[in-house]
């Protein structure tokens, strides 16, 4: 049943909480929540400030010591733009060129910097770096177009330098932040 008017949340209420009362207030209401979380709800906290993407992960939802996730996939990021760099300096073609320089497109640039946020959720930082990556790549292009000074290669060194940079100091913050902890 969605409530429509006062009237029905009213009666809602009796119906679930019949021992209150007519009155429910906040804390009642703030108390019920708190149990739900006792009773393994996943909850970690009422006012929704667990809930939020930024910050340190708290409550059951943390992280175990010395977890590599985000350290391994800046590795990982941080290889495909060595590769993708060392290919466009170097003038290799083919295949594998394309694949690179698209997870180059698709990656690089966005977790160069959305590594630095922490975000809680990977989904999230999963979609804002492809959208960054992109943006990235297409106001660079546009830049070049706008000033017809068309030079993708030099583009992406720039682009992948830049972020080289970002990484390997994402990396370096990690393992200082890991070694805080200890």
């Amino acid at each position: 049943m969605i409530p429509e008017d006062e009237r029905q949340i009213a009666q809602l209420v009796q119906e679930t909480w019949p021992d209150i009362g007519d009155e429910l207030t906040d804390r009642d209401l703030l108390e019920s929540l708190e149990h739900l979380d006792d009773a393994g709800s996943g909850f970690d906290d009422v006012d929704g400030a667990a809930m939020a993407p930024f910050g340190p992960r708290r409550g059951r939802h943390q992280a175990p010591p010395g977890h590599g996730g985000r350290s391994l996939a800046t590795a990982l990021v941080l290889a495909i733009d060595v590769v993708a760099l060392c290919f466009t300096h170097f003038g290799v073609h083919g295949a594998l060129r394309m694949w690179v320089g698209l997870a180059f497109v698709l990656a690089v640039p966005g977790w160069a910097l959305v590594g630095y946020l922490r975000l809680r959720w990977p989904a999230a930082e999963l979609s804002l770096t492809v959208a960054l990556s992109l943006a990235v790549t297409l106001l660079a292009s546009e830049v070049m177009l706008w000033s017809h000074q068309w030079h993708p290669t030099t583009c992406q060194l720039i682009i992948g330098g830049i972020s080289a940079v970002l990484l390997i100091g994402q990396l370096l913050r990690g393992r200082q932040m890991e070694g805080n902890r200890r």
